[in-house]
């Protein structure tokens, strides 16, 4: 080593190198020939060793028949394999799975009752039940019964009796006032039916408008008074401007019929021809029958009314 050390100070580097690089080409060169030698001994000295290989038994195999265009009949293969084979795979064709039926099939639901309220429906408070009204039951106190004749009114039956018609209505358990037809039994306190005074046919006397009064407007109201028989009806009867009393032409006139009072008041507007108006009136019995003579003509003058407010003056 100390020679080696010497060698390598004494001398350059370069000298190394070159000697480094030849031996490393020496055995380069000589390591392929070696190995072809080594190989060639191993394979003289090598015998390979005979091998004898029994066949197994030639096995029939017969294929199943399939449908071949280019062959008309199945041929028997034979071949050598040392596993057996196994038969081709039955195919069985796919099952077609139906689409779903575009014709929507109706289910059958169940009927649901459910016991509910408009209230509930509509969010509102439960109607409270007030207590049932007390049957209405006829007065036991009036004994004494009477029958609604033709053209009567509880008005006039209560007249009759000394009574009210409201009276007579809570009474009977009538529920209108207005309401009654003849032949209708009720009862009346009492204990017998008045007779009705005869009627006494007295003279009239004109209280308002005063005769052949003028400058009755064509708007507003009119009354007419007066005093006379006392009967239990009264028709005030108005012949228009133009009348022909010498044809006694109903279909022309205007009759208002009303009960007790002499006294009655007209809308103006429901007389609308201005000129000279007549006027009477006829006491009635129970019956609308003309129980006394009727008042004289009396009359007055009235503006013809205008739907536009304003009278048109007189007529002649």
């Amino acid at each position: 080593m100390n020679l080696i050390s010497a060698m390598k100070k004494i001398l350059p580097g370069w000298y190394w190198t070159l000697v480094f690089s030849l031996f490393a080409l020496g055995i380069g060169l000589l390591v392929p020939s070696f190995i072809d030698q080594f190989w060639q001994r191993n394979s003289a000295v090598s015998q390979p060793d005979t091998i004898t290989v029994t066949p197994y038994p030639t096995q029939q195999v017969t294929s199943t028949p399939m449908e071949v265009a280019q062959a008309a009949s199945a041929t028997s293969v034979s071949a050598t394999a040392t596993n057996t084979l196994l038969p081709p795979p039955t195919l069985e064709p796919p099952t077609a799975t139906p689409f779903p039926s575009m014709t929507p099939t109706v289910t059958p639901t169940q009927s649901i009752f459910v016991n509910v309220t408009i209230e509930g429906i509509q969010g509102l408070p439960t109607a409270t039940l007030l207590p049932e009204e007390a049957a209405c039951e006829a007065r036991d106190d009036w004994s004494l019964e009477y029958t609604v004749q033709d053209n009567e009114t509880l008005t006039s039956i209560a007249n009759k009796f000394d009574t009210w018609a409201q009276t007579l209505a809570e009474g009977n358990c009538i529920a209108d006032v207005n309401v009654i037809r003849a032949g209708q039994p009720i009862l009346v306190p009492g204990d017998s039916i008045p007779v009705e005074p005869a009627i006494v046919c007295e003279g009239y006397t004109l209280l308002q408008p005063i005769n052949n009064a003028a400058g009755i407007p064509s708007t507003g109201t009119i009354t007419f008074n007066w005093k006379g028989p006392r009967a239990p009806r009264y028709l005030l009867r108005l012949y228009p401007p133009d009348y022909d009393f010498s044809t006694e032409n109903s279909d022309e006139w205007i009759d208002y019929t009303f009960d007790l009072r002499q006294n009655n008041s007209l809308d103006l507007t429901d007389l609308p021809d201005g000129g000279l108006w007549h006027w009477e009136v006829r006491p009635l019995d129970e019956d609308f029958v003309q129980a006394c003579p009727g008042s004289p003509l009396w009359s007055f003058n009235k503006d013809e009314y205008d739907p536009s407010g304003e009278g048109l003056g007189f007529g002649g």
